[in-house]
């Protein structure tokens, strides 16, 4: 009564000038009077009556001993909710319709009559929306309309007239805020469901609890089995595999299917759910993704503009009062939310968040380096970096002469933006052995020559300095400008040999299924964040896992750190 005051108030005053906020205190008043009635005679003010459920429990406790007049008994009573059989008569509160059983149930609705004036106002669809709501539980579990209970849909419509036929102000707006629509437009799909020549064939409803793990609802389970139905009138698995492989259990069974029906969908353009970078405005995952993000378009390819300075000052305010957050908190923080690669920067906040004490135990942290903009080190090493450096790769191209070329800008605040080409030491413009710390996510798969640019890093650390690595081992191309590579967790090895690195530390998350959803447009919505960041186990005689979406390196330059900040 409380939610429907809330929701009515302003409505009803429109629509009836005459009824103010006191007298719908005095209609809550009245309601609490009657429920906080047990007396017989005025629990006849209570207008009830009874439905009878075979096979089905009811819920909750059971309220006393066993009565006489099981009926009135339960009648007279402010939460009892009907009367199970089983138990010789036992009156119980709860949900009525639980769990399938062998005892029969008998649930009680009742109807108020709230006093507004003189005049007996009915509080009008309590009674109807029950009896839809059990119509529409009833439907729920079947696959067929041999469940459908007619009779109480019919009921229901006879409440509804009821109080239709009578007068009096407001009540348009009482009613219009009732879930009775609500409920009756889901029993309404439900039955269009059952009843549909192609949705409702046993062959396609056989899996009602498939409907609801994936969380369809039934106008969304309707379109997905007509296309379904349209899919195979225009695509088939090759005629050999239909003849002559037959699946022998049910595990066997339940994965040819998904093969098949994975086949049929590509071939009829129906798969993948979207690129894995770039999302489409139309695209129903959309708005959970921009709830996410600041940007208005998604596929606006401009850089938002971080405040760095405000994001420095922000940590460091929280380091001073001692503030903690969970780990939770700081690894989103570490997730730039307008990046479309949420799975892959999430698996790349984590390993940051893994390796960052080893990183500081080595000693202070003097010049550090991030390529493109200085996101994870003001997220993650504020405060522990003197100075935060920048990196632009410039590609040659003959058609332009000074790119590739090196060059600086150091700010007032120390801060250098270095550009040129990692691939030639000479254009590299970080000076030889200058930084403690270099964050280089994702780039090695778009360098020709990765075995020069490995060497070129070590030589810009300082002894005991390390480079944060990271670079796919399964995703689509994606050329900025161009993509060359993608990587084993052995291969990094071999680079960090290559320069003379250590490998302090691999990072190689993921699955089949995660590497398989995410080529095929299975964005962050589609996963926990312990599966994004599981490794999965070695299998018998590997050395590394072997389908790793990602592979993340703490790799150290040898010797200790100067003491020289």
């Amino acid at each position: 009564m409380r939610h429907a005051r809330e929701l009515l108030g302003a409505h009803w005053r429109q629509l009836d000038p005459h009824v103010s906020v006191g007298e719908l205190d005095h209609i809550e008043e009245s309601l609490a009077e009657l429920r906080g009635s047990s007396r017989k005679d005025e629990a006849a003010a209570y207008h009830c009556y009874w439905t009878k459920h075979p096979n089905r429990s009811l819920g909750g406790l059971a309220i006393g001993d066993i009565p006489e007049e099981p009926f009135n008994a339960c009648a007279a009573h402010q939460v009892c909710a009907g009367i199970s059989s089983k138990m010789l008569h036992q009156l119980q509160h709860g949900d009525p319709l639980l769990t399938e059983s062998g005892e029969v149930s008998h649930v009680r609705w009742c109807t108020p009559l709230i006093k507004l004036h003189d005049k007996s106002l009915l509080c009008p669809f309590a009674r109807a929306v029950g009896l839809l709501a059990t119509a529409f539980r009833l439907l729920g579990n079947s696959s067929t309309t041999h469940s459908y209970a007619p009779e109480l849909v019919k009921q229901a419509n006879m409440e509804v007239a009821a109080f239709a036929s009578g007068d009096g102000a407001g009540r348009e707006a009482w009613a219009s805020q009732w879930p009775l629509w609500q409920v009756l437009a889901r029993l309404q799909l439900r039955l269009d469901l059952v009843s549909d020549p192609v949705a409702g064939s046993p062959g396609a409803t056989v899996l009602p609890r498939l409907q609801k793990a994936v969380g369809f609802d039934d106008e969304a389970w309707r379109l997905l089995l007509n296309e379904l139905n349209a899919v195979s009138s225009e695509a088939s698995v090759p005629l050999p595999l239909r003849e002559r492989v037959r699946c022998t259990s049910g595990s066997s069974c339940v994965a040819e299917f998904f093969g098949r029906l994975h086949g049929m969908l590509f071939s009829s353009e129906k798969l993948p759910l979207r690129d894995q970078i770039f999302t489409f405005n139309q695209d129903a995952i959309l708005p959970e993704l921009m709830l996410r993000s600041k940007r208005m378009d998604f596929n606006d390819e401009k850089e938002l503009e971080y405040d760095w300075k405000g994001m420095v000052q922000e940590i460091k305010a929280r380091m001073e009062t001692g503030e903690e957050i969970s780990y939770e908190e700081e690894i989103q923080s570490l997730v730039p939310k307008e990046h479309p690669l949420q799975v892959d920067r999430l698996q790349l906040a984590h390993f940051i968040l893994e390796v960052r004490d080893l990183i500081v135990a080595e000693g202070p942290l003097r010049r550090c380096l991030e390529w493109d903009q200085p996101f994870l080190l003001v997220r993650a090493f504020t405060g522990l970096c003197r100075f935060i450096d920048i990196y632009s790769y410039s590609e040659p191209n003959p058609s332009e002469p000074r790119m590739g070329l090196p060059g600086r800008n150091e700010y007032k605040s120390g801060t250098i933006h270095y550009w040129g080409d990692m691939e030639r030491p000479e254009n590299f413009s970080v000076d030889a052995g200058s930084m403690d710390l270099i964050l280089c996510p994702f780039i090695f798969e778009h360098v020709a020559r990765p075995w020069k640019a490995i060497r070129t890093l070590a030589g810009a650390l300082r002894p005991g300095g390390f480079v944060v690595w990271a670079a796919p081992m399964f995703q689509r191309y994606h050329g900025s400008p161009h993509d060359y590579y993608r990587y084993t967790p052995n291969g990094v090895k071999a680079l960090a040999d290559e320069a003379g690195l250590e490998v302090i530390k691999l990072y190689s998350p993921g699955d089949l299924s995660l590497v398989n959803g995410v080529l095929m447009g299975m964005l962050m919505p589609y996963w926990s964040m312990e599966h994004v960041l599981r490794e999965a186990e070695l299998m018998e005689k590997d050395n590394a896992p072997r389908h790793p979406l990602n592979v993340f390196a703490l790799l150290r330059k040898p010797g200790s750190r100067p003491d020289i900040w």
